[in-house]
């Protein structure tokens, strides 16, 4: 019974390299929407072009996160998973992480159609599907990707 925004997303994709969660979520959103238009190359050196900065070695900044995907995808604004969801839509957004001043970028794609409030995600990290409270899940910034550029 879980509701996802898109029925055939793919339920694992590859491990992360270090600081590299936002442009693998957006590599899997490629492969899963785009039909692999771009790759994770493209989006680490874009990013390195638009802000001087070394993605493997210092990540992508916060405060830089909806407007980097925005340059590679459409975004809807953002009102709440579920409606994101229902509207098939993905939505970035952040859990905590293990490195001490840093997040972890996940992307949530579905949530328990039972009224437990639990959300699936893929998380870059892990490789596959995760499960978790609406709780868990920071905050600090929610991007609703609706479709390719």
């Amino acid at each position: 019974n879980d509701k996802m925004a898109k029925p055939d997303l793919k339920k694992t994709m590859p491990k992360q390299l270090p600081n590299t969660c936002v442009t693998s979520i957006m590599d899997y959103i490629d492969d899963n929407f785009c039909g692999n238009l771009s790759n994770e190359g493209d989006y680490t050196t874009d990013y390195a072009n638009w802000k001087n900065v070394h993605v493997f070695r210092d990540g992508v900044d916060i405060g830089d996160i909806a407007e980097f995907v925005n340059r590679h995808f459409n975004t809807k604004e953002f009102n709440s998973f579920k409606e994101a969801i229902d509207n098939g839509y993905v939505i970035l957004t952040c859990i905590k992480s293990l490195v001490d001043n840093s997040v972890h970028n996940v992307l949530i794609i579905g949530y328990r159609d039972d009224n437990s409030g639990i959300y699936i995600y893929m998380d870059p990290e892990k490789g596959t599907l995760q499960e978790a409270p609406a709780s868990s899940f920071l905050n600090l910034y929610n991007v609703s990707v609706s479709s390719c550029k």
